[in-house]
């Protein structure tokens, strides 16, 4: 299990709606990780999971985008057979398995720097079914992709999927 929290442009445009949804510097560093792993590690089937469609979207252009200049790596996107590459939102995630995922919250900070309340998709009533699906259907690795940590966090309560963010988002060490 690996945590990345993503720095930089991790805040809401300055739009009407103040749309804490799929901030740039996410989408970027999701694209950097999976284009890593595709010349590292091509041999290991790749899922990215997202709690927002609108990231999903948002991650499909930009992936696409990134493969216009690296062709060569078109290649990867086809093999794998069942556990071919996907991005997908935690709701569409139906037994699937994979050999690594990254799951990208999709959230990013108000342009105040606050972290709001709402996840998307670990907000509805299935998340902890479909939180609990995606944790288990990684092999080897998992690479969880935020823009804030636990412990930017505002009070969640006990319940529902959003609580076990501030499990996932605390910082893991590997003791030697």
């Amino acid at each position: 299990l690996e945590l990345v929290i993503v720095d930089g442009d991790n805040r809401a445009n300055g739009n009407k709606s103040a749309s804490t949804e799929s901030p740039a510097a996410e989408v970027n560093k999701v694209v950097e990780l999976i284009m890593d792993h595709v010349r590292k590690t091509p041999e290991q089937s790749l899922l990215v999971v997202s709690a927002s469609a609108q990231h999903v979207e948002n991650l499909h252009l930009a992936l696409q985008q990134a493969l216009e200049l690296n062709t060569d790596l078109m290649e990867f996107f086809e093999k794998h057979g069942r556990e071919k590459f996907e991005i997908a939102t935690l709701a569409d995630l139906n037994h699937r398995l994979a050999d690594r995922i990254i799951f990208t919250i999709g959230f990013g900070r108000t342009p105040q720097g606050k972290v709001l309340n709402h996840f998307g998709l670990l907000n509805e009533p299935e998340a902890k079914r479909w939180l609990a699906n995606m944790l288990v259907s990684a092999r080897y690795r998992m690479t969880i992709v935020s823009c804030f940590s636990a412990y930017d966090l505002p009070e969640l309560g006990p319940e529902g999927a959003t609580a076990y963010l501030s499990t996932l988002l605390r910082p893991i060490y590997n003791e030697s």
